[in-house]
């Protein structure tokens, strides 16, 4: 992208994108990845690292000293959509010219790529999902038209955006031509994943996520219920996710659980920290699960 720095001072970077008020509560992939990321970037001595994101409900703007970088938190409104995230860009870019970066990484093909297109610094997006393709899951009229606006909206940034990372080859292939010059990055993963001493509880099934659509907890529900129709009674599934950011999906997941007489087969956890997320996978076994494949495509 041509970034130069003169005369050896560090490089300022400015991150936007979901982060959370409690680094140890993450709610979501995009804040997961950008904790991890930070993680990485606070261990580099060349870098001046600057993180922005936006929360509803916060009543006015707060800055975090947080060892090596600064957090910044803005309020978020609601209607942005209708407007295409006109007051939170403004804040944003403000911020950013305060800031004066050499790089902007925006997380998200909307609220936080908009801003960082729409200021005068070199900017990199990377894309955690495609809102399109969400758009189709939702079900009711209000839902879907939210889905439609984020995705036009989705699409206007895309077309704009000279350096995109995709984190897999699927979202290179959902944008296609919209796109400029492109480059495969996968998301990045807690360390700590690789030091875990396993011990699987055989049948335990971990579904690490919030209970959104586009998770698929109806249809695990249901293959649960397959499996377990084909003998495998020890088949356990855990959910590991927050139950209140879709309220009328997670109520329907549990309807689901009632009406197919899984309650003693399925467990919400709700949010979990890191270390209790940790141990959910130190413990499940995916592997341990066997089923009547006959059986289950017959069902």
């Amino acid at each position: 992208m041509g970034v130069r720095v003169q005369g050896g001072r560090r490089i300022r970077v400015a991150l936007l994108g979901q982060y959370p008020l409690d680094a140890q509560r993450i709610r979501g992939g995009v804040e997961a990845a950008i904790v991890y990321v930070q993680r990485e970037l606070v261990k580099r001595d060349d870098l001046d690292l600057h993180i922005l994101t936006c929360v509803e409900g916060l009543p006015e703007v707060q800055v975090e000293t947080r060892g090596p970088m600064t957090v910044t938190y803005l309020p978020r409104g609601r209607l942005g959509r209708v407007t295409w995230h006109l007051r939170e860009v403004r804040r944003l870019v403000r911020v950013l010219d305060d800031l004066q970066p050499d790089i902007v990484h925006a997380h998200g093909a909307g609220l936080y790529a908009g801003a960082a297109l729409a200021s005068r610094y070199p900017a990199v997006v990377t894309a955690h999902g495609i809102f399109a393709a969400e758009a189709r899951l939702e079900r009711r009229w209000k839902a879907r038209l939210r889905g439609f606006l984020d995705a036009v909206y989705e699409r206007h940034v895309v077309r704009r955006c000279q350096h995109f990372i995709a984190i897999s080859p699927y979202v290179k292939q959902a944008f296609g031509r919209d796109l400029g010059d492109s480059y495969l990055v996968e998301n990045p993963c807690d360390e700590r994943f690789f030091q875990l001493t396993r011990e699987p509880v055989p049948g335990r099934l971990l579904l690490p996520g919030a209970v959104i659509p586009r998770k698929g907890v109806l249809p695990l529900l249901r293959a649960l219920q397959i499996v377990r129709d084909g003998g495998e009674r020890q088949a356990h599934l855990r959910v590991a996710g927050s139950l209140t950011a879709r309220p009328q999906y997670a109520a329907a997941c549990l309807a689901s659980v009632r009406e197919q007489r899984l309650d003693g087969s399925v467990t919400f956890l709700g949010q979990l920290t890191q270390e209790e997320t940790l141990d959910e996978y130190a413990h499940c076994d995916a592997g341990g699960i066997q089923t009547d494949h006959k059986k289950a495509h017959e069902t």
